[in-house]
């Protein structure tokens, strides 16, 4: 990365981090500090490890779901969050690259999903710390039959005991 590049994700960050940890400590109802973010160097490397992961799953392991379906979205959220700890993950967000990645508890994260997407603009990404798990949702709009619908798409790698 250039110097001037990094000096101007520097210097957003101290604009950005401010209202950012407002609004995560509304959606998880804990205060974040500074230092609960990684820095851009580790949080860069926290992202490109979560995309390299994401850019490989298996069709077989994401699954869509159409407006109509978040009962069906919920049911698989609880399924998922019965197969990992309750621990912290890495949360991704569009605003990570400035402000940086942070830890997260999972469960929370993957139950506040429509808060973070709405946040986010359009996904949750969670890394888990030892970056061997990983889930992904996202929001997006998509013409079906001259209609447009809302869906949401789950990924995830390195779980077991997954039923689809």
């Amino acid at each position: 990365m250039r110097k001037l590049d990094y000096l101007i994700r520097k210097n957003r960050r101290k604009l950005d981090i401010v209202r950012y940890k407002q609004e995560l400590s509304v959606i998880f109802d804990v205060t974040f500090n500074d230092g609960d973010f990684l820095d851009m160097e580790d949080s860069d490397v926290i992202i490109s490890n979560f995309l390299d992961s994401y850019r490989s799953i298996p069709k077989n392991l994401c699954k869509k779901y159409k407006g109509d379906q978040q009962d069906h979205l919920r049911i698989d959220i609880d399924m998922l969050c019965k197969l990992i700890e309750d621990e912290f993950w890495y949360l991704i967000t569009s605003k990570s690259d400035t402000c940086g990645v942070c830890k997260v508890n999972v469960k929370t994260a993957l139950y506040k999903y429509a808060d973070i997407i709405g946040l986010d603009g359009d996904s949750l990404c969670v890394l888990s710390l030892d970056k061997r798990m990983g889930i992904c949702m996202d929001y997006f709009e998509e013409y079906e039959d001259g209609v447009l619908l809302a869906k949401h798409e789950l990924g995830f790698w390195g779980l077991s005991g997954w039923i689809s």
